[in-house]
């Protein structure tokens, strides 16, 4: 589900950290976005994401996580967080 982002510059982080060429770029910008607004849930997603690709299974766990019961993408989280936990 989509929602308003939180700020236009959170969502510029957010697209940068999506369009960057390398995935350390791409870390360092979402992580901006979450430190900025730490319930911006979709960033959460796209570094599990990004986490998973790389083969790092325990911190895109963590990335999804935290996400709260009652988000509108607490579904999305808890099935990743359960692939996770399979890997």
């Amino acid at each position: 589900p989509w929602s308003a982002p939180p700020s236009l510059e959170v969502f510029e982080l957010y697209m940068k950290g999506l369009t960057s060429d390398t995935p350390a770029a791409e870390r360092a910008f979402l992580e901006q976005a979450l430190k900025a607004v730490p319930t911006y849930d979709v960033v959460r997603l796209a570094l599990w994401q990004l986490h998973t690709a790389q083969g790092e299974h325990q911190r895109a766990f963590d990335a999804v996580a935290s996400i709260a019961s009652g988000s509108p993408l607490e579904r999305d989280a808890r099935f990743a967080a359960a692939m996770s936990l399979l890997r």
